[in-house]
């Protein structure tokens, strides 16, 4: 029943921040994610919060190759996993490297493969049980965080061209933020859904996060 905000940024170049991926040794979603880092550094500062090192977000994790074939049968064949994301680094490189470092820790580690078994068991539990459990592990980060690599060509529907796709995470318990990084045909696109009482203007965020990635695609060295 709380009334949600959100707000996005579509069509942002991909080739910057693959170059800035190559520059750092690291990854697109290291890149993207350094991104938010800087965006949220950069948002608590303005508000005069200043002391904090990381900050736990609930973020999907694939249990498929994203370049495999569709299966035979569709379904979510995917993990939610803690990512204590760095904050107040302000070295771009240094953050990417260890946003790289944490990211790769949790895809190899048996973390994912756990959570997909506490999520069978919630969600084959009794309603209350199920919500006593999702309230549990959701009151221990601020919101969901997901990049996900989408088409890498345009489509289109009926006929017409599509612009760009945009997401929304879904967020459990007293979430108060949820972004989603969706790429498409080149291009990034960036949703940002707030509890409207705690973050009343997530235009703004979703704005520091562009300036951030137009920074780094500019200075991948």
């Amino acid at each position: 029943g709380v009334d949600k905000s959100v707000a996005w940024i579509e069509g942002f170049p991909l080739e910057g921040i693959r170059a800035a991926a190559k520059a750092a040794d690291g990854t697109i979603n290291d890149v993207l994610l350094a991104a938010v880092s800087l965006a949220v550094t950069d948002y608590l500062s303005e508000r005069g919060v200043t002391d904090f090192s990381d900050l736990s977000w609930m973020m999907p994790v694939s249990l498929q190759p994203i370049d495999g074939a569709l299966p035979a049968k569709l379904g979510n064949h995917f993990a939610i996993v803690m990512l204590s994301l760095p904050l107040g680094q302000p070295d771009p490189v240094e953050l990417i490297g260890e946003v790289h470092q944490r990211t790769t820790r949790l895809k190899n580690s048996v973390e994912p493969l756990v959570a997909f078994g506490v999520q069978r068991v919630v969600a084959e539990s009794p309603t209350a049980v199920a919500r006593r459990l999702t309230d549990y592990f959701a009151g221990k980060t601020v919101g969901q965080l997901s990049n996900v690599p989408g088409p890498r060509i345009g489509l289109t529907m009926a006929g017409a061209p599509v612009r760009s796709i945009l997401g929304w995470v879904p967020t459990s318990g007293d979430q108060p933020l949820g972004i989603c990084l969706f790429s498409y045909d080149g291009t990034v696109n960036v949703g940002v859904a707030t509890d409207a009482r705690m973050i009343p203007d997530p235009l703004h965020l979703a704005e520091l996060v562009e300036r951030h990635l137009t920074t780094l695609a500019l200075s991948p060295e």
